[in-house]
């Protein structure tokens, strides 16, 4: 090889090396201002946090819903939906207080959630929806059979 090109060569591996380090470690930490990942999984675990944690993180972290993060607010909507319609009241109380939380959650029913998750939230949307709250069940209901369409791609 020509001495002429070694130097640049080394100079672009070493750039090279430098960019997929700084986005690992920019993946790992969360994006400026959002919560780093390991924390923001803990916040958006259905099984140990409310529709109000969710909330709030939703109020606090509004610019952090993409990627990785959006899988994770999904996540959490589709399942506190399938698998914890006994605190729905709680989700209905916030929505009817804040639309854009009220947008926020229809556009987290999609097709990231499992299947599973979406015919299970689809059922409860159908079959058990307080008499308070029929059009925004209508509202869940339409979301989901959205992401059904998309499974079936």
């Amino acid at each position: 090889m020509n001495s002429f090109y070694r130097p640049i060569i080394l100079l672009l591996f070493v750039l090279l090396t430098l960019t997929l380090t700084v986005r690992h470690n920019s993946a790992a930490e969360g994006w400026e201002g959002c919560p780093d990942l390991t924390r923001f999984i803990e916040e958006t675990d259905p099984e140990h946090k409310t529709w109000k944690d969710l909330y709030r993180l939703f109020k606090t972290y509004q610019e952090c819903d993409d990627g990785v993060y959006s899988e994770g607010y999904s996540d959490f909507v589709a399942q506190s939906l399938a698998r914890h319609w006994d605190h729905f009241h709680e989700l209905v109380s916030l929505v009817g207080n804040d639309s854009t939380f009220h947008d926020f959650i229809l556009r987290h029913i999609n097709a990231t959630a499992s299947q599973g998750d979406v015919a299970a939230l689809l059922n409860n949307a159908r079959t058990r929806c307080p008499s308070n709250s029929v059009l925004f069940c209508k509202e869940i209901e339409k979301a989901a059979l959205s992401a059904n369409d998309w499974f079936k791609k």
